[in-house]
């Protein structure tokens, strides 16, 4: 992917990005947990906006309550927030400003094509504000396209 093509994409206009998983399970979001555990990343669980210790599976997790859980994913500097909601939808928000350079760029595009095939849904990286997709991983092409 072009970065000069793409980089307006990430300029900082006050709102978030999402990366976001559509059609899931349970199990789906058990299977990227236990990846996430696995690598170089930094997990921090909250409930209620307070530091939890990490839950050993997201099934230990009770969705249905009126607490508010999030996972904060640090990957090589690159900060995602996963808001523990709705178990049909995985979404990870960060700040565009975080993606200022070519290589945040591919990491940011290895974060997505690894969710989807790990998934093996496709993942869609979205402006809010907006309402349009800027950038889709196709699990069945292994394909990521800039649809700016």
């Amino acid at each position: 992917m072009d970065w000069e093509t793409c980089r307006n994409a990430f300029v900082s206009d006050s709102f978030p990005r999402y990366i976001r998983a559509r059609g899931l399970t349970l199990a789906h979001w058990n299977r990227y947990y236990r990846l996430l555990c696995k690598t170089q990343a930094g997990l921090r669980f909250y409930k209620d906006g307070e530091p939890e210790p990490l839950p050993e599976r997201l099934t230990d997790v009770p969705f249905r309550s009126p607490h508010r859980f999030m996972l904060v994913v640090d990957l090589a500097g690159l900060k995602l927030i996963w808001r523990l909601r709705e178990i049909r939808d995985l979404q990870f928000e960060f700040a565009p400003e975080a993606i200022s350079t070519p290589e945040r760029a591919v990491l940011l595009f290895r974060i997505m094509t690894t969710l989807g095939r790990r998934l093996k849904r496709e993942v869609v990286l979205t402006h809010p504000y907006q309402g349009r997709v800027l950038f889709r991983y196709c699990p069945e092409s292994g394909q990521l396209e800039y649809l700016g």
